[in-house]
């Protein structure tokens, strides 16, 4: 038998080289006494990648050994470095107790996010709505974070991006980009799905100790930051790779002076990609490439136009020739994607747009759509293509040439067509043409005037105050006291609860509970859904979508179930986000409308408080409610489709419940029926709407809430993460942040409720607010 010692080192090294993670192989080798396999070992640590760790993982005795044993003797050698968040403490204190802070030879840097959670050990599923994660230390940034803009043309939507500002791991990384360990190194690489965190002052510097750094690739909130890390380490760049989060500008006082002030002479390569719309493209964007003259590789992708800032005209060869190139003498290599998007265009032909290239050697394509919404659509990209997402495509984008693969880097897709319809055979093609395609989203525009939404609302006696909904923004509580922060209110007050639909052609008959009623599933099934349906009905057609927000009794198991036998779509509570008033119409418009109708000096007691609240609904202007209707529609449909991440669940077959079910693509091969086929048909037909009067007589309910067991599953998890914040009403219940560990969880009498224990205290827990999976 032959032992390991006795083979020669190049054989050695070959076996070294098998064993994955490297890491797990300088632990078992240094530290055993055997000289010749520790240097073989210690010789070939020039690279070093620990981002198979993550918090809490099965890796962390590993780890501990290997900062305790291992690195001390390698930490000399290491030329590249790739880690997690989470090891920048450790890190830094290794690198200041051992070596002045710095390693000597590192040259390279990689900081990504951990990919795995701590709590499930699995991957982190991206959601579409901004989510503090304790736990796990970062906030989720998607579609709420920029809720006023979905409704704008063609507005594409984030939801994969990471923000840690004004949280302890943006300390982390704002101490440790000033330390003294960014002394030796060259390249930075910074997560792409991670923003940088923002200077605190204007006058800080991004990267004070790194004056060898000359390659940087990181993501950015804000153009600003970009021409300030220009303006403060330009001079010493040779390459820049940035990712744009909103392109806009946060202050633009000066922001032309200080692009004035930018000097690269050494910058060759750079990259701006940009995915979201950059609203001022000719006034920032162009004459920020223009001061960039010394590049020799670029590469640009960009989407451009946004509401009042969108160019008048498409971006095409012309325009780059003017605006760029002529710029850039030394420029050898130009790799482009540019979608501009321009309202009320003049059509024009799409041998134009190709034409304006007819004398640049590289070569480019282009794609040209006119939509029904008014919006125009022009993409101009180089070949190949180079990038890894494609927005709003239509049925007339040349993706499918199978002999050029022209887009098989294509990861990530959204289809956008109310032209003509999405059939079967277009996802035939999708599933040949796009190989490494990883998440496909839809945008319906016809189910936009479609939607009924709806909601209740207490009204006092005293007014109306929601303290989840209504907040004053300041400084301090002095500030925020004098903006009205302090509202009085009895300890019990006297208030009614209103149910209320809104819809795009009108808003239906409330439902005003009798004074001190409260809504339970019982009376939520038996009065208001009915209700619901018929409303629903007569104000939009039968095939109108369904929409209720997250509430006890609106996901309680019996009212689901209701909800998927008799409408003929909703939006069931896994697709609708919490804490999303800017998606409901009623909560972004039409309760305010009704309370500052209402008269209440007229209010006395609850006879007239119903009188006015019902006079109050019938003062609502119709055309405000139907623009308020039409933009929270948008924003509720691209953000629902946005939240979809994976070509397992197409958001144009899974955004409702009941009709439409969830289909793979592999499907659309092996399935070609005419049930498929309907079922993932975009149709353009828009139902005739029913303009009846939008408000018939209220409707009073009278019932009771009676106790029942509560509707956990009969094999209930004993443990699980809380997933949002709540502050307890009572004694009886508990108040808790998100991402919080229950144990001891048990079936409550309260319907929707549950017992459980956090923190060592036991009370009532809201069923839907834990994630049962998450603490197993």
């Amino acid at each position: 038998m032959i032992e390991l010692l006795d083979l020669p080192n190049e054989l050695i090294l070959a076996i070294m080289n098998k064993v994955k993670p490297r890491v797990l192989l300088l632990c078992s080798i240094i530290g055993i006494g055997n000289n010749r396999l520790e240097q073989l070992a210690i010789d070939k640590c020039h690279s070093i990648d620990l981002t198979l760790d993550y918090p809490q993982s099965p890796h962390e005795q590993l780890m501990k050994r290997f900062y305790s044993h291992v690195l001390p003797y390698i930490y000399k050698n290491i030329q590249s470095l790739a880690l997690t968040l989470h090891h920048l403490s450790d890190i830094s204190t290794f690198a200041e107790e051992y070596c002045d802070g710095t390693f000597s030879n590192l040259t390279h840097l990689k900081i990504i996010l951990p990919r795995q959670s701590r709590i499930t050990d699995t991957n982190f599923t991206l959601v579409n709505y901004k989510n503090y994660n304790k736990t796990d230390n970062h906030i989720l940034l998607g579609s709420n974070m920029i809720s006023s803009m979905h409704s704008r043309c063609l507005f594409s939507v984030l939801p994969q991006l990471y923000s840690i500002e004004m949280m302890e791991p943006s300390l982390t990384v704002s101490a440790f980009r000033c330390s003294r360990f960014m002394r030796s190194i060259i390249s930075f690489e910074f997560d792409e799905y991670c923003i940088l965190p923002t200077l605190v002052n204007n006058d800080d510097l991004f990267f004070p100790q790194s004056s060898r750094l000359t390659h940087i690739r990181i993501t950015l909130l804000f153009l600003d930051n970009c021409i300030d890390l220009l303006n403060q380490l330009g001079a010493q760049l040779h390459s820049f790779a940035m990712s744009l989060v909103q392109p806009g500008l946060r202050r633009d006082s000066n922001a032309i002076s200080r692009i004035a002030s930018i000097s690269s002479p050494y910058l060759k390569e750079l990259t701006i990609t940009s995915y979201r719309n950059i609203p001022q493209y000719e006034r920032y964007i162009v004459p920020l490439l223009q001061r960039l003259s010394t590049i020799k590789y670029l590469t640009l992708l960009l989407a451009i136009g946004v509401e009042r800032f969108q160019p008048h005209h498409f971006i095409d060869g012309y325009n780059l020739q003017r605006d760029i190139i002529s710029h850039m003498p030394h420029l050898r290599q130009f790799y482009f994607h540019i979608r501009s998007i321009v309202v009320s265009v003049p059509h024009i032909d799409i041998d134009t747009i190709r034409q304006s290239f007819f004398h640049q050697e590289q070569s480019v394509d282009c794609v040209l759509d006119y939509f029904n919404n008014e919006c125009g659509q022009c993409q101009i990209f180089s070949l190949p293509f180079i990038g890894t997402r494609l927005d709003f495509i239509s049925n007339r984008f040349p993706l499918f040439d199978e002999n050029k693969n022209t887009f098989s880097n294509v990861t990530t897709i959204l289809l956008f067509d109310d032209v003509k319809p999405f059939e079967h055979n277009f996802f035939v093609l999708v599933s040949q043409a796009l190989p490494h395609l990883k998440s496909l989203e839809s945008l319906r525009n016809e189910d936009h005037g479609k939607i009924l939404f709806t909601d209740e609302k207490y009204f006092s006696l005293e007014g109306v105050f929601n303290r989840q909904n209504e907040c004053v923004y300041a400084v301090s509580r002095e500030e925020a006291d004098k903006q009205g922060g302090i509202k009085h209110q009895a300890k019990y007050p006297k208030r009614i609860m209103v149910w209320l639909g809104a819809s795009k052609n009108g808003l239906t008959s409330p439902i005003i509970f009798t004074p001190g009623e409260t809504l339970s599933h019982k009376n939520y099934i038996e009065v208001v859904l009915p209700h619901a349906q018929s409303e629903g009905s007569r104000l939009l057609d039968d095939d109108f979508i369904f929409q209720q927000d997250n509430a006890t009794p609106h996901i309680h198991n019996e009212s689901l179930a209701w909800c998927e036998e008799n409408f003929a779509q909703f939006i069931n509570n896994r697709r609708w986000p919490p804490h999303s008033p800017d998606l409901n119409v009623l909560d972004y418009y039409v309760w305010d409308a009704i309370t500052n109708n209402m008269q209440w000096s007229k209010i006395k007691n609850y006879d007239s408080l119903i009188d006015e609240i019902e006079k109050a609904i019938r003062r609502v202007p119709i055309n405000d409610l139907a623009r308020s209707v039409e933009n929270c529609s948008s924003s509720s449909l691209e953000s629902l489709s946005a939240s979809s991440t994976g070509v397992q669940s197409l958001p144009s077959s899974n955004l409702f419940s009941n009709q439409t079910r969830s289909t793979s693509l592999s499907s659309y091969t092996r399935q070609p029926s005419s049930e498929t086929s309907s079922r993932l048909s975009i149709t353009n037909s828009l139902s005739t709407s029913k303009l009846e009067p939008a408000i018939s007589s209220s409707l009073s309910v009278k019932g009771a809430r009676t106790p029942q067991t509560t509707s956990v599953l009969s094999k209930i998890q004993t443990r699980g993460v809380t997933l949002y914040q709540c502050v307890a009403d009572n004694d009886s219940e508990l108040s808790f942040n998100a991402n919080e560990i229950v144990t001891q969880i048990r079936p409550s009498k309260e319907p929707g409720w549950v017992m459980g224990t956090i923190n060592g205290k036991t009370g009532l827990i809201p069923e839907n607010y834990i994630n049962f999976t998450g603490g197993v």
